[in-house]
């Protein structure tokens, strides 16, 4: 009987051995669980951190494209203002030297005399 007590108490210890093993399992099991939970929970929240910088990014990009646009857009204004500009300098440039052609003409032509005396009295003198 003492070989049977002593088995007994061989399977109770080997029990409360296996059942401290277990609740430490069980305790591991469940630190690792929180553990994964809030990687997982740190996970998303770097993606939606990730996702906000990328919607901030193309923002930017869009408004950086936006205004290279207007500019790009300004750019062909002023340029097509500069061309109105050269054409209406080349047409004045070319009238002044018609005026000053048609002045140098009209002063030679009165110093030789050609035209008449407009004036009563300046021929007479």
């Amino acid at each position: 009987m003492e070989a049977e007590v002593a088995a007994l108490s061989q399977l109770q210890l080997q029990l409360l051995a296996l059942v401290s093993e277990l609740s430490f399992l069980r305790e591991r099991e469940r630190a690792a669980r929180e553990e994964l939970h809030d990687a997982g929970k740190r996970w998303d929240e770097a993606e939606e951190e990730r996702r906000r910088e990328a919607r901030k990014l193309r923002a930017e990009v869009e408004a950086g494209d936006d205004a290279l646009q207007k500019l790009e857009a300004r750019i062909k204004c002023l340029e097509n203002e500069n061309e109105v500009l050269q054409e209406n300098e080349k047409n004045l440039k070319e009238s002044m030297d018609v005026l000053l052609q048609s002045r140098e003409d009209f002063v030679k032509q009165y110093e030789a005399g050609i035209y008449p005396c407009i004036y009563i009295g300046l021929c007479n003198n």
